[in-house]
């Protein structure tokens, strides 16, 4: 069935997985329903927070009875627009599903920001121990209506017999005891992967019972903790239990309000953890004066890791024992760095020279997120000699602070263009046509993925220059111009441009100012290029974030100017 032309108009579709959103007529939920048929072969389903009309209690659970094989779950309500009632709507379908179908199996359910009222909170507990095949379950953000309803999904996420992955983030205080309990009950059994967050002061017993949990389990493998306050008489308990656990591979942290002695502490422990591969250190204070220099001794003499990811604050005498240590590290294939900024020092005392010439040294890194800030011509050269240098180096990420005037960035483009195993770039700018100008991109023909995110851009692309660049990179499939506030003349232009690529599989414009002649133009150019399996145009004009600006037609402006005259 093709259904190439309504793809790009409300709903984003892709071989196995179906992102609803922007469905908000009921012609529009009948439309897609004729186009699925009575059975779809879907295995994901992620429902966006633009379902908000009262026909969608009854179209998604009939959308649902419609997808025997699903298998991934996703309701997302970050833009605060879902009705509670109609996750409870849902999650019913699901269960009547899963009782009616003998080979339907669902491994993963992720709620996001939803509010869970009693209703749901009822069906959830139904529906946990059906689900024997249940491995992922997220609560990320999400309220309950009253301590009730977060004891009965408590008790029945904890009866689960199945889970591997669990997540579940911005708890009150109330549930964090609740949830070291879930922890305690499933973590010891074949949990491999905990995240939870916690934005408060943390009190002593949960910090015990996490050190056990980490300490005893023996299937965890990744470890995720965003928390707040943890009290220093416990932190050498926390930080003995990072140690001796050998089987966690991944570990993130980002503990904040800790003073330099317990962030020393964690790092000295972490020393020992011969069976880490991964390892993001995201706390303001991990990366201090007398820090740095405990980052570098478990890069030193921990040689299996991996990927490693930290924040960096200033200029420091251990800087060159850190640069040794990423030297050195021949495991080493994957490094981000963020830089802490502030707008009134503007990076001021941030040495990046060390690290990047530390990195050119190494030779072997695949992966590299690096911050573009404003330096002397030095630092840029040394960024060049990296990019140009690592032969192994296939995916890079360079982000620009905002509002911030960049020189010498041309020198990172001819870095791009000289290095041909480069097959991954992500920019991520707030001036993305300055940017685009100086990258000099359209000579990178080597490029099979391009992200450019203008980060509510100052300035638009022409449509020059963005069909220049899209001919001229013969070997693209997957094109993202996200934030870059494309006009509707620019989605015409593209839209002539792809239909005869020769490569192109994949366009995401979010955030577009297309009206629908640019989107007809660019469902044609799909239906033209067999090639072209996917175009997402959500979120196209009014964009949310520029609500309070006009979009009226330049002819409706003139009109209303004329009036007031």
């Amino acid at each position: 069935m093709n259904m190439k032309g309504y793809r790009c108009l409300f709903f984003c579709l892709n071989k196995c997985s179906l992102e609803v959103s922007n469905l908000y007529t009921q012609h529009s939920q009948s439309n897609l329903l004729q186009l699925l048929g009575p059975a779809a072969n879907f295995t994901h389903l992620r429902i966006d927070s633009s379902i908000t009309v009262i026909p969608s209690f009854n179209f998604l659970p009939l959308l649902m009875s419609r997808m025997p094989l699903l298998e991934n779950l996703t309701i997302d309500n970050r833009r605060k627009k879902i009705d509670p009632g109609l996750l409870s709507a849902v999650l019913k379908a699901l269960l009547k599903v899963q009782c009616e179908v003998e080979s339907a199996r669902i491994r993963a359910i992720r709620l996001r920001s939803v509010k869970i009222i009693k209703e749901a909170a009822s069906v959830i507990a139904e529906l946990l121990p059906v689900l024997s095949e249940l491995e992922t379950f997220e609560i990320i953000g999400c309220d309950y209506e009253s301590d009730e309803c977060y004891g009965i999904v408590s008790a029945a996420v904890a009866s689960s017999k199945s889970l591997l992955h669990l997540a579940w983030t911005k708890i009150t205080t109330k549930d964090m005891k609740a949830l070291t309990s879930i922890t305690h009950s499933i973590g010891l059994c074949a949990l491999e992967s905990l995240e939870f967050e916690y934005n408060r002061g943390i009190d002593n017993l949960t910090v015990q019972n996490l050190s056990k949990i980490v300490r005893e389990s023996k299937t965890l493998n990744k470890l995720k903790l965003y928390l707040n306050s943890i009290p220093s008489e416990v932190v050498k308990e926390f930080a003995g239990a990072l140690a001796e656990n050998k089987f966690i591979t991944r570990l993130i942290l980002n503990l904040r309000n800790l003073s330099e002695e317990s962030n020393k502490d964690i790092l000295v422990a972490l020393r020992g953890n011969s069976g880490l591969k991964k390892l993001h250190l995201v706390s303001e204070g991990m990366c201090t004066g007398n820090t740095v220099g405990e980052l570098a001794a478990i890069l030193e003499t921990n040689r299996s890791i991996e990927k490693v990811k930290f924040l960096l604050h200033g200029d420091y005498p251990s800087m060159e024992r850190l640069k040794e240590a990423l030297a050195g590290n021949e495991k080493l294939r994957s490094v981000n760095i963020k830089v802490e900024y502030h707008p009134t020092s503007q990076f001021e005392g941030v040495n990046l020279i060390p690290i990047l010439e530390g990195l050119a040294r190494n030779g072997k890194i695949e992966k590299a997120v690096l911050p573009v800030i404003p330096g002397d011509i030095e630092m840029f050269k040394k960024l060049k000699e990296f990019v140009e240098s690592s032969k192994h180096l296939w995916k890079l990420k360079l982000v620009r602070p905002l509002g911030l005037v960049i020189k010498h960035e041309e020198l990172i483009g001819e870095a791009i263009v000289k290095n041909k195993s480069i097959k991954v770039l992500v920019y991520k700018s707030d001036e993305i046509a300055k940017t685009l100008k100086k990258l000099s991109l359209e000579l990178s023909d080597h490029l099979v993925k391009l992200k450019l995110d203008g980060h509510r851009s100052k300035n638009f692309p022409t449509p020059r220059q963005l069909t220049f660049l899209i001919k001229s990179n013969k070997h693209l499939e997957n094109l993202k111009l996200l934030q870059c506030n494309i006009s509707n003349k620019s989605a015409i232009e593209i839209a002539k441009t792809i239909e005869g690529h020769p490569s192109l599989k994949r366009l995401n414009m979010r955030w577009t100012l297309a009206d629908m002649s640019g989107i007809l133009c660019l469902s044609k150019a799909m239906r033209r290029n067999p090639r072209l399996c996917s175009i997402c145009l959500l979120y196209t004009s009014p964009s949310p974030r520029d609500l309070s600006t006009s979009r009226m037609p330049s002819s409706a402006c003139k009109k209303k100017k004329k009036k007031k005259k």
